[in-house]
């Protein structure tokens, strides 16, 4: 119970719903269709009228949460890698990120425990790991950015006058954060020193609709940004300026989403709005989506691939079990389910049994 509760708790302060306020006052209000605003072109269409299926043997390496270490995952949100296949992954039944290497095994937590301070978390929202080994934690409901060394040890504490919700570390120490609701514009570029050097992606002329555009921020090659909406099903790409590079229609076709509002002035995504994508990640100049097109369904197996530099369809394949979050670096995939997060190895289909030969 402790579980579910922390989780209403994150998804109530990160969207500002009215899930629970829905249900006592019998679910009155007004529906409203979001739109893309009239300056910003209508996406590019795919070339594919249907997925184009390849197939992958696949290996299980180990599940984080039955490692043996001691240390499960209580509520596990998201997960990220270092260039040496550490797992990193945000569990928000400790309020903390914990590390796994490549065989599994519990290496250390990051955090200092609930709390205000330097160090301390409040909530987490987003998770960024450097090249470098840099473990970038974005607390939400702290307004601020924890940045640990490698080895666990704070390095800074970035102060915010807003809410970080989507994170994306850059050069120098700079940052750009996606803000829904915070501005007409859905991004911030700031430097080094916290203050805000740039806003871009005006996408709606209703800013207060922004909570339609929660999703997933990355970053691909030469510092281009890469920004995939839960609900829409497209896929945007911004230059490291700002300027827009490309809009263009993932294989999930779905009616855009829908927001209702009451009469006290509350805004909540309509529960009926069909998901497009459940995750994102980038490996190896590839966009991998976790679709969400199965209406009804927490979890999802169909991995959609996409050209990271030009949104471009390549290919879908079925992952060896469901999850909630996909993560794919090299020919590793790591599923990210209630309570744990598993590793597996991919090949071609066939070529594992040509290797036995």
């Amino acid at each position: 119970m402790k579980n579910k509760r922390n989780f209403l708790l994150l998804f109530l302060m990160l969207v500002v719903t009215m899930s629970a306020l829905r249900f006592l006052s019998g679910d009155q209000g007004t529906r409203q269709a979001v739109a893309l605003a009239k300056s910003v072109p209508r996406p590019r269409k795919q070339p594919v009228a249907e997925r184009v299926l390849r197939q992958f043997d696949a290996e299980r390496r180990f599940c984080a949460a039955d490692s043996g270490a001691g240390r499960p995952l209580f509520g596990p949100l998201d997960a990220d890698l270092d260039s040496g296949g550490n797992l990193y992954v945000i569990d928000f039944g400790d309020l903390g990120v914990k590390q796994y290497s490549p065989q599994g095994g519990f290496v250390r937590s990051f955090g200092r425990g609930k709390g205000q301070g330097p160090g301390e978390l409040m909530s987490l929202s987003d998770l960024q790991v450097l090249p470098n080994g840099d473990v970038w934690v974005a607390d939400f409901t702290g307004g601020k950015i924890e940045v640990f060394s490698p080895q666990g040890s704070l390095r800074r504490t970035v102060r915010l006058d807003r809410q970080p919700y989507r994170l994306v570390p850059g050069d120098g120490g700079g940052f750009t954060l996606m803000l829904p609701l915070a501005s007409e514009r859905l991004f911030a570029r700031f430097g080094a020193d916290a203050k805000v050097q740039a806003e871009f992606g005006k996408l709606l002329d209703d800013h207060l609709n922004g909570l339609a555009l929660d999703g997933w921020l990355g970053q691909a090659d030469r510092g281009s940004l890469l920004y995939v909406p839960y609900y829409f099903g497209w896929i945007a790409s911004y230059s490291p300026s700002g300027d827009l590079k490309f809009l263009v229609e993932t294989v999930d076709r779905v009616p855009a989403p829908a927001v209702q509002r009451d009469g006290n002035g509350y805004i909540w995504v309509d529960p009926d709005a069909r998901v497009s994508a459940k995750s994102a990640s980038v490996s190896g100049g590839s966009l991998y989506l976790l679709s969400g097109n199965d209406a009804g369904t927490r979890m999802s197996r169909m991995i959609d691939v996409y050209d990271a530099g030009s949104g471009s369809y390549r290919y879908s394949f079925e992952a060896p079990e469901p999850g909630v979050k996909a993560l794919v670096q090299g020919d590793s995939l790591y599923m990210v389910k209630d309570t744990s997060v598993c590793r597996w190895t991919l090949r071609p289909a066939g070529e594992t049994e040509r290797a036995a030969r």
